[in-house]
């Protein structure tokens, strides 16, 4: 046998420590299943002795599985069951039912095995690698039972050989045994099945026939590190009898007669779903990889453009130079200005006056900036632009940006004090977000500017709006009535 490479080491530690672990439940479990030997002085041995060469059995079955030599292994065979099988046979029982008995302890082993949690979550070829460590081992004690026993019969060799072929029948892996020259000698239906053929189809006929001519290298390879002794594990492509490829994983070890090769056995398992699952898989990384581009893109773009709004909502207070005379507005820090107007002339007129009387000021409105330093000669004055287009070296915000217009309002209030905000657009704001969501901007204005002593100028034509919902806003502002405002004379702003 080949040295033991750290994968079998692996699935065979495992199968020592299963064995360990479950003896008590085998051994129980074998005894309950008695029943299948038909012999009845086989079933009618005392509970103590069956249990007694059960823990025998085991012991062999795992100093088996860790063996790597040849001779060694069939030392440990001759030693461990020679005593069980003569105890056995003065008992009456016949070789066959203690080639029976051996049969169902696999089997028994393979149930527990198939139960067993650690097993379940192992991937496909691992559980088929440990159950072909099991066929393979049980495989050898069977072949050294029949040589220590020579009371066997070429009938009942013949019985063993078909109640193998009818467990290896019912196996949901397809297994084809071929002789040294690479002829099928035997196809299980499930093989057959996989292919499209007729088992009988396929028996006496060379392995290559049902090979992808594109892999023929690849199987001829493998095939000749059968005939040296080495077992193999690879995946290829199959053509069935109408062409079609079939994706499958093979696992293939040799078969010796007389210390002779003779053929190979073979475990086929179909893997279509298998690819198919890894091909989605693929695709579903492949699409992750791009959407988490994406998202990283996006989260970069808009980390720049928080940036750039911060920078431009960041507005510094500057004042206007300062005009001769008196003010000819003057209005008490801490409140909300409001003008119900249709026009916005009398609303520019007192922000003008005050920004020219040493009030820094910042301007909110939906009216082009140029136009507005043109009309008031507002040559320092910040200006806050409601509008959806992005101007460079313009301070802009989209109407619907509550949050960013008022975060940029409150920040200029914070950083001066007496400083007068005209905040003109309130119907544009009102077209672009819900009554509340303005209701909700005047309340939060109304608290801050009480704190720092400035004053908002707040124009509102009273025709556009609910007067249920006017009357909410009135509740939060003073309204500015001055006689002084009827003998303001300039052509309104919205005229240029």
């Amino acid at each position: 046998m080949p040295d033991l490479t750290p994968y079998d080491k692996e699935l065979i530690d495992y199968l020592v420590h299963f064995i360990d672990r479950e003896r008590p439940t085998l051994i129980r479990e074998w005894i309950e299943n008695f029943q299948k030997i038909e012999s009845k002085t086989y079933t009618n041995l005392p509970t103590e002795d069956v249990a007694k060469g059960s823990e025998n059995f085991l012991d062999t079955v795992k100093d088996l599985m860790v063996e790597k030599d040849d001779q060694r292994v069939m030392a440990i065979m001759e030693g461990s069951m020679r005593s069980v099988i003569q105890r056995r046979v003065i008992q009456g029982v016949g070789l066959e039912y203690i080639l029976k008995a051996s049969l169902l302890h696999r089997d028994v082993l393979l149930t527990r095995l198939i139960s067993d949690e650690s097993y379940r979550s192992l991937p496909d070829d691992q559980k088929l690698a440990i159950t072909n460590l099991v066929y393979h081992y049980f495989g050898l004690l069977h072949n050294g039972i029949a040589n220590m026993t020579h009371e066997v019969a070429i009938g009942e060799i013949d019985r063993l050989r078909r109640f193998n072929e009818n467990i290896i029948s019912s196996v949901t892996e397809g297994i084809i045994i071929e002789d040294h020259n690479g002829v099928v000698t035997y196809a299980n239906p499930k093989f057959a099945s996989m292919l499209g053929y007729q088992k009988e189809e396929l028996i006496g006929e060379h392995w290559e026939k049902v090979v992808a001519k594109d892999q023929l290298k690849l199987f001829r390879e493998e095939a000749s590190k059968r005939s040296l002794g080495m077992d193999g594990k690879f995946e290829g492509n199959l053509v069935t009898k109408d062409g079609t490829l079939l994706p499958v994983l093979i696992s293939a070890r040799p078969l010796y007669e007389s210390g002779r090769f003779r053929g190979v056995l073979s475990v086929i398992m179909d893997v279509t779903d298998l690819r198919r699952m890894q091909n989605e898989l693929q695709r579903s990384k492949k699409e992750t990889e791009r959407l988490n581009t994406e998202l990283e893109t996006h989260a970069k773009q808009l980390e720049q453009d928080n940036i750039k709004l911060r920078a431009i909502l960041n507005i510094e207070p500057q004042k206007e130079q300062e005009s001769k005379g008196e003010k000819t507005f003057v209005l008490e820090p801490g409140y909300i200005y409001m003008l119900l107007s249709q026009e916005t002339e009398t609303s520019f007129r007192i922000f003008e006056d005050l920004v020219k009387h040493a009030h820094p000021g910042l301007l909110v409105s939906r009216i082009l900036p140029d136009t507005i330093r043109k009309v008031y000669s507002l040559e320092k004055t910040p200006i806050l632009w409601l509008t959806t287009n992005k101007v460079p070296n313009q301070h802009c915000v989209t109407p619907s940006n509550i949050v960013d217009m008022s975060s940029a309002i409150i920040n200029f209030m914070e950083k001066t004090k007496n400083g007068v905000i005209l905040l003109e657009g309130i119907e544009y704001l009102l077209s672009q977000n819900q009554f509340r969501s303005i209701l909700n901007l005047i309340q939060l204005l109304n608290d801050k500017i009480m704190l720092n002593k400035s004053m908002i100028v707040m124009p509102l034509d009273p025709e556009v709006i609910d007067p249920k919902e006017l009357h909410q806003i009135m509740k939060e502002v003073r309204i500015f009535e001055d006689t002084r405002v009827k003998d303001l004379r300039r052509m309104p702003i919205t005229h240029f």
